[in-house]
């Protein structure tokens, strides 16, 4: 594959300008297999995590991976980070027979647990990831190998967060229309009683003009029984107007 990836960033070069369609198809080429040898050097550097008790299987698609120098507090070291969807995790290479890398498991946090600040200092190359429920002392600070990778990690983590801010959101508004609160929680009901008893008694009197004979007429004499009863009750003085425009139909 990165053979081809290779041919294509040669027959690129070798195109003219005045091959306009050739050229675009070439760069669509280079791009799908730039994103294949990505995707599969992804899927093989997860697998060669060592000591990871978190299940990866289930923390989304992983979106990038990358060495990175990190600060936490005063101590420095060399972490391959692994970016998920739904987890940062934190490793050590190290060299194994063979040549071979693995990735000593160190630390990982949910993505829905941290923030980022974009940029720290002035080398252009560090940003900052730090966590909503813990000290603010607790921060981790990664310096990039390059502008364009600290670029790329940034963004990614910006659309991840953003994306999280969005679900919140949505499972927020619909705990509240479940607690019967809704998106605009009784907004247009104002503080008094003639309101609320003008909602009450135009819900109860909806639709008795289709019910049979016999429910309308009981359904007037209960209003009556009640209507004396709230005469007798010091506490609500002006409860019998509530029924007044019932009454008088």
């Amino acid at each position: 594959m990165s053979k081809y990836a290779l041919l294509l960033k040669d027959m690129i070069k070798d195109c003219s300008k005045s091959q306009e369609q050739e050229l675009s198809d070439l760069q669509a080429a280079e791009e799908m297999v730039k994103f294949q040898l990505r995707h599969g050097n992804d899927l093989l550097a997860m697998d060669a995590i060592r000591g990871c008790d978190v299940n990866l299987k289930e923390q989304g698609q992983l979106r990038c991976q990358d060495e990175f120098i990190v600060w936490c507090g005063r101590r420095k070291n060399l972490r391959h980070v692994f970016l998920f969807e739904d987890l940062i995790l934190f490793s050590k290479t190290k060299k194994i027979d063979g040549g071979y890398d693995v990735y000593i498991y160190k630390q990982s946090y949910k993505t829905a647990e941290i923030g980022m600040t974009e940029n720290v200092g002035d080398s252009g190359l560090r940003f900052e990831i730090w966590f909503r429920r813990r000290k603010s002392q607790d921060t981790f600070i990664l310096q990039a190998s390059a502008s364009e990778v600290k670029a790329a990690w940034t963004n990614i983590i910006g659309k991840i967060l953003w994306r999280q801010a969005l679900r919140n959101r949505e499972l927020r508004m619909q705990e509240m229309v479940s607690m019967g609160i809704g998106s605009k929680p009784f907004m247009d009901i104002k503080p008094s009683a003639a309101a609320i008893s003008d909602r009450a008694i135009d819900y109860i009197m909806k639709g008795t003009d289709t019910l049979p004979k016999q429910f309308g007429e009981i359904v007037p004499t209960c209003l009556r029984v009640a209507c004396a009863m709230l005469k007798s009750i010091s506490t609500f003085p002006c409860s019998a107007c509530w029924f007044k425009p019932v009454l008088e139909r």
